[in-house]
């Protein structure tokens, strides 16, 4: 998380707002979607919800840029 933030953060700051689109859609459906959601079905234990709402708040945090576009 803390390395899409900064990769994202950059991309920004060099208006290339498409590529960090992109790279926020590839976390999204590669890393967060194909990968720590599918591999943890089935836990309801804290550390799944605290982690899962860590990254969704980071998540919004970082989008918010490009949302109304």
């Amino acid at each position: 998380m803390n390395s899409l933030i900064k990769e994202v953060t950059a991309k920004f700051e060099n208006y290339e707002n498409c590529k960090a689109a992109e790279t926020l859609e590839q976390f999204v459906v590669e890393d967060l979607s194909s990968w720590y959601i599918r591999r943890s079905r089935g836990r309801t234990d804290n550390d799944f919800f605290a982690t899962s709402y860590s990254i969704f708040v980071n998540l919004i945090i970082i989008i918010s840029p490009i949302v109304p576009h």
